[in-house]
């Protein structure tokens, strides 16, 4: 958090003023604001994880899981048709 506002309170905001329009000053404001949050928060993937499993799973449905992730990551890795056309046909099931 400081970080961020030490970037938010050391940026140049006059270059946005140029503008007499306040729809391009308030974009380039936006702009300028999503880039300095972006840069001290990135996003991060969080995995989630079968901590109990309930009684109606079977073994073959864990398999269907696993198999489903296993495509999911492989169509986020490498996207292209045939990787897709897998994946929900998978999902579909």
């Amino acid at each position: 958090m400081e970080i961020f506002k030490n970037k938010l309170d050391f940026t140049d905001w006059s270059k946005s003023k140029n503008n007499e329009d306040p729809s391009i000053y308030y974009d380039n404001f936006i702009k300028e604001f999503a880039d300095i949050h972006n840069s001290c928060f990135p996003l991060k993937m969080v995995k989630f994880k079968f901590t109990s499993i309930k009684p109606w799973v079977t073994k073959g449905i864990l398999k269907s899981i696993n198999r489903k992730n296993l495509l999911d990551k492989t169509c986020i890795k490498s996207p292209n048709i045939a990787n897709k056309k897998k994946f929900n046909e998978i999902m579909n099931i």
